[in-house]
C-alpha cells in the first residue's frame, strides 16, 4: 500500500520515471557481427558503431546500418578483345574470371 500511496501522491514523478525508462530502452542498439552503423548527431557524422551493444541519444542521434556481407551474383558470359587483338569469351563464376576459349581473330 505504501508504493500505491507514494505514486498516487506524485503523478508527475511517475510520468518522469516512465519517460526515462522509455528513453533508456530506445537508446540501446545492437549490431550483428556482419553489420556496422554510421551514427549521425544532428545531421553530421559522429562515429561508427558495432558490432555489439552501443547507445544512441534518442531524437539527437540517428543511424544507418550497413551490411558488410559479400553478395555474389551470376554474370552472363561476355566476349572481349585482348591486347594482341584475339577474341576471348569470359565467364565470371563466384571466384573470379575464368578463360573459357580463345578464338582466332579474322
Amino acid at each position: 500500500m505504501f508504493i500505491v500511496d507514494f505514486f498516487s501522491a506524485r503523478p508527475l514523478l511517475v510520468l518522469i520515471a516512465i519517460a526515462v525508462i522509455i528513453v533508456l530502452i530506445k537508446s540501446v542498439r545492437v549490431a550483428n557481427q556482419y553489420e556496422r552503423s554510421v551514427v549521425f548527431r544532428l545531421g553530421k557524422f559522429n562515429r561508427t558503431a558495432g558490432p555489439g551493444l552501443y547507445f544512441v541519444w534518442p531524437f539527437i542521434e540517428w543511424l544507418t546500418k550497413l551490411d558488410l556481407r559479400t553478395i555474389t551474383a551470376d554474370v552472363e558470359q561476355q566476349e572481349g578483345i585482348i591486347p594482341d587483338f584475339r577474341l576471348i569469351n569470359l565467364w565470371w563464376p563466384n571466384r573470379g574470371w575464368r578463360w573459357m576459349r580463345c578464338v582466332r581473330a579474322h
